[in-house]
């Protein structure tokens, strides 16, 4: 019976140590599953930092190729406009060249028209002396005729 009381004992102080160290395997792990949870807390939220971040940084450049593909557009606009102008002011270039050689060319008609009547003019003249001479002619003729009767 001593012998059982002694084993029975010394098995309690084992289970006694045993649950001690067990408390304390408990605690460790507690504390290291607590700093578990701190460091994986802070992992998280060092992910969700950089993922904001790195969202911030995709709304920025979302923004900006908007504003680049805006202000292409704005650009591809602008020449359009300009191309539009360009060919608008080379008809208008175009037509204004056209109505100063119509107003050149008139001119020229009417210069020459100008020089026909002139000649014209110099032609009747000339007729005039002509028939002037030939009826000089004809009356010296006639006026030599009677001296010669």
């Amino acid at each position: 019976d001593e012998e059982y009381a002694a084993t029975n004992a010394l098995v309690n102080k084992v289970d006694e140590e045993y649950a001690a160290d067990s408390e304390v395997q408990d605690d460790v792990i507690e504390k290291e599953n607590g700093a578990n949870d701190v460091k994986n807390k802070e992992i998280d939220e060092e992910y969700i930092a950089d993922s904001d971040v790195q969202e911030n940084k995709d709304v920025a450049k979302d923004v900006q190729n908007k504003e680049s593909v805006d202000e292409y557009g704005a650009n591809d606009e602008h020449n359009k406009e300009v191309k539009r102008q360009s060919a608008a002011n080379s008809d208008v270039q175009n037509e204004q060249k056209c109505d100063i050689e119509i107003v050149q060319n008139e001119e020229e008609i009417e210069e020459f028209a100008a020089k026909v009547v002139e000649k014209d003019g110099i032609n009747e003249k000339c007729d005039m002396e002509g028939v002037q001479n030939k009826a000089a002619d004809e009356d010296a003729l006639a006026g030599e005729e009677k001296d010669e009767i």
